[in-house]
């Protein structure tokens, strides 16, 4: 009887002691987020925003040997990535070549006799998802579509193309739609947050401007890849009865793809030809001059020192000229790739003048690859020392109209 009275005073003593702690304890309901953001937020959300757009816009070819290993594929992905970090331009121009040769291709094929030629057969043929496969022997060769349409041309298509539909080459796509949803809404709230601060008069940090300079690029690249297959790593075979070494004047070295940076250099210096007017060519280079464009919106931005803020504007300037020199530059590091020299023009004003634009590759390639360095190793360090208002929060409130 004593432990029970003992045991009922414990319980008592218990539930007095958490109502006192009850009436005592602070609580709140709905708390607002707070009104600043830190340096970690600032970092994650640019990172986040630049791999997402890059990783999800970029639609690789066909794996250059038979049967990749996933850490070939991803050491390919990973190389591409670089190239749209350090020169995204490089990656509009690419996707201006391919559009472009796509968009001729429709017309070239139809000449021969394929009337369901689309632009996504012109993508995956360029892409080398085609391979043929002679007759009679063990030569497989990978073709692009210039390669194809001289083949139609040595051989009608009536007899050996096997009227390959688009669903067909859509079928091995393996778009992630997901990915490009994050992608685009990372991307948007990235823009939203850059044009709310600045209507708001609050600091943008250079990581931000550098982020942004991004997102057009990748829209524009995405649209004129719009067509073309994601991630297919199994080539169409179309058997042949022709002798494609002698049709395409090659080599069974010649058939063989490279498959490291040299490709992928001579992947879009190669490509250059196939712009189907001068006016295709501009559209493409002002693409590209449009990332500096972006850099220059920081000109009057607060750096910690001068220097480098006049760093900044002279590395911008030079990112723009280095979108406006890409044909020179892209020319230039075909022909050393290659082993060739400069062409002769010729002895006009006109012929010096595009003399005087070749020998302008090197030069402008130097300058663009340093200011390009800068400008994403300041976007960091600079994160050193902002200004105190980088780090206070957009109050969205504001822009709602209130009755």
């Amino acid at each position: 009887m004593l432990y029970l009275r003992y045991y009922s005073f414990a319980f008592s003593s218990l539930l007095l002691a958490a109502f006192a702690v009850a009436q005592t304890e602070e609580r709140r309901g709905w708390v607002s987020p707070p009104q600043e953001r830190g340096t970690i937020n600032i970092v994650f959300a640019c990172l986040s925003t630049l791999f997402s757009c890059l990783y999800a816009v970029f639609h690789d070819d066909l794996p250059t040997t038979s049967n990749p290993s996933k850490l070939t594929r991803f050491l390919r992905k990973a190389q591409w990535l670089l190239v749209g970090i350090f020169a995204p331009e490089f990656i509009v121009i690419l996707a201006g070549l391919q559009f472009s040769a796509a968009r001729k291709s429709i017309q070239d094929m139809k000449k021969v006799g394929i009337v369901n030629w689309t632009l996504c057969h012109g993508f995956f043929a360029n892409m080398h998802g085609f391979v043929l496969v002679q007759a009679g022997s063990n030569r497989k060769v990978a073709v692009d579509g210039r390669q194809l349409l001289e083949i139609c041309k040595a051989k009608s298509p009536a007899e050996w193309w096997p009227k390959i539909s688009r669903e067909a080459i859509q079928d091995k796509s393996k778009a992630d739609f997901l990915a490009k949803l994050l992608a685009f809404v990372q991307a948007t709230w990235l823009i939203a947050q850059i044009v709310g601060r600045a209507v708001a008069s609050l600091s943008i940090s250079p990581l931000e401007i550098e982020s942004a300079a991004y997102v057009p690029l990748t829209l524009v690249v995405y649209l004129l890849w719009w067509h073309k297959p994601l991630n297919v790593e199994v080539p169409i075979e179309v058997p042949i009865s022709v002798d494609l070494y002698e049709v395409l004047g090659i080599t069974e070295s010649d058939a063989v793809t490279q498959s490291d940076w040299r490709s992928i250099v001579l992947h879009i210096s190669g490509g250059v030809r196939t712009f189907a007017s001068i006016g295709s060519a501009l559209s493409v280079m002002t693409l590209g001059m449009l990332f500096g464009a972006v850099h220059v919106l920081a000109w009057e931005f607060s750096f910690p020192t001068t220097i480098e803020s006049q760093l900044w504007r002279a590395a911008s300037i030079f990112t723009v000229l280095g979108g406006f020199f890409a044909h020179s530059i892209i020319s230039m590091i075909n022909r050393t790739l290659h082993g060739k020299s400069l062409p002769h023009r010729g002895d006009g004003a006109a012929a010096i003048a595009i003399r005087i634009w070749d020998l302008a590759g090197w030069p402008m390639f130097l300058v663009y690859f340093f200011s390009r360095c800068y400008l994403i190793f300041e976007s960091f360090y600079s994160l050193r020392s902002l200004p105190a208002d980088t780090f206070h929060m957009v109050s969205w409130s504001r822009f709602i109209p209130h009755i």
